[in-house]
C-alpha cells in the first residue's frame, strides 16, 4: 500500500523562502559594513608629533626631562651631561621635615614675659644641635625670633618673648630652623604639619598690630671735608614707639651699605651716619630701601619706586 504525505511539498517551500530571507539579509549587511566611515583614529600625545599635526591648538612641544604637571628648574648638567631629578634645597627640605616629629604651644596663651611656650620634638637620631625660628602675627606685620634650649632625648623647649606692648591675637611660626651637629642647617617647610598647625594667642598691656609709618627721608653731606653723608628720616609710632629704623643705599656700581639709624633727639626724626673711605665707589648713591619697626615687632618695609625715596641720592666725588 502506497503512504502519501501531502505536506512534504509545503514544508520544502517555507524552507526555500526563509532561505531566501537569509541570503538578503546577509547581502545587505555586506553593503553596509563597506559604506559606512572608518572609525575615528586615536590622536596621539607623543611630544614627537606636533600639536597642529593632530589636530589641536598648537603648544610648545614639550623637552626631554621635563614634566608638565609642575615648573621645572633645570640644574646645570655635571660633566657626565646628568640633570639632576630634585634640586637639592628640596631635598634638605623634605629631610628636614623628617626630622621634626611634632610641634606644640603649651601654654597657649601668653601675656607678657618670658615664657617657654613653644616644645618641639625631633628624631632621636637626627643628632640635631641646635633650633631656631621665627613667629609671626596673623596678619603678618609683626615678627619675633626665638630660640630653643635642648631637654634631651630630642625635645626641645623656646623661649617666647613678649613685652608690655605687643601685635596681640593669633601667632604661628613663619620660620623653621634645625641645625645638626655637622654645621649642616636645612629649613623646615611652616605651610605643612605638625609646624602649620601650632599657633599660640598672645596678649598684652597695650596691643599695637600697626606698623611704624615713614614720613620723610632727605640725604645731606657732613663733616670737615663733607665726605660723610647723613640720612634722615622722619619716623612716627604713636602706638608702642619706633624702635628700629635702617636705611639701605646703594651706588651706581652696585655697591650696598646697610645703615642702622638712631633717634636725633626727642622727637619723630632718625639720622643714620653714612661713613666715607678712600675705599668707598664715587658716583651717585641712593636710599634703596628703608625698614622701620616697633616696640611691638611690627615691620614695615619702603623699597625702591616709593615716591619718599625717589630724590633721596647723593654725590661722592
Amino acid at each position: 500500500m502506497r503512504l502519501r504525505l501531502p505536506f512534504l511539498p509545503t514544508f520544502f517551500v517555507c524552507l526555500a523562502v526563509v532561505f531566501s530571507i537569509l541570503v538578503v539579509v546577509r547581502i545587505r549587511s555586506d553593503q553596509k559594513e563597506r559604506t559606512a566611515p572608518a572609525p575615528p583614529q586615536r590622536v596621539s600625545t607623543s611630544p614627537d608629533i606636533a600639536p597642529s599635526d593632530q589636530g589641536l591648538a598648537p603648544k610648545p612641544a614639550l623637552r626631554p626631562k621635563e614634566t608638565t604637571s609642575a615648573p621645572v628648574t633645570e640644574a646645570p648638567a655635571d660633566h657626565r651631561g646628568a640633570i639632576p631629578a630634585v634640586p637639592a634645597d628640596a631635598t634638605a627640605r623634605a629631610d628636614a621635615n623628617r626630622i621634626v616629629e611634632s610641634v606644640w604651644f603649651e601654654p597657649k596663651t601668653i601675656r607678657s614675659g618670658q615664657v617657654e611656650a613653644l616644645h618641639i620634638r625631633t628624631a632621636p637620631s637626627a643628632d640635631v644641635k641646635e633650633v631656631s625660628g621665627i613667629l609671626a602675627s596673623l596678619n603678618g606685620t609683626a615678627r619675633m625670633p626665638f630660640q630653643c634650649s635642648s631637654a634631651g632625648e630630642g625635645s626641645w623647649n623656646c623661649t617666647i618673648t613678649v613685652g608690655s606692648c605687643a601685635a596681640c591675637g593669633r601667632w604661628k611660626i613663619e620660620h623653621l630652623k634645625v641645625t645638626g651637629r655637622s654645621g649642616a642647617a636645612s629649613d623646615v617647610a611652616s605651610s605643612q604639619p605638625p609646624v602649620s598647625t601650632a599657633a599660640v594667642f598672645i596678649s598684652s598691656d597695650r596691643c599695637d598690630s600697626a606698623a611704624p609709618v615713614l614720613h620723610a627721608v632727605a640725604v645731606e653731606a657732613v663733616g670737615s671735608g663733607g665726605d660723610d653723608v647723613v640720612v634722615t628720616l622722619t619716623v612716627d609710632d604713636p602706638y608702642c614707639g619706633v624702635s628700629s629704623v635702617i636705611a639701605t643705599v646703594k651706588s651706581a656700581k652696585g655697591d650696598t651699605a646697610r645703615l642702622a639709624a638712631t633717634l636725633a633727639g626727642e622727637g619723630d626724626t632718625w639720622a643714620a651716619r653714612f661713613n666715607v673711605s678712600p675705599s668707598t665707589a664715587r658716583g651717585t648713591w641712593r636710599v634703596l630701601s628703608v625698614e622701620v619697626g616697633d616696640e611691638a615687632g611690627n615691620i614695615r618695609s619702603y623699597i625702591e619706586g616709593n615716591p619718599l625715596l625717589k630724590d633721596a641720592t647723593f654725590e661722592l666725588r
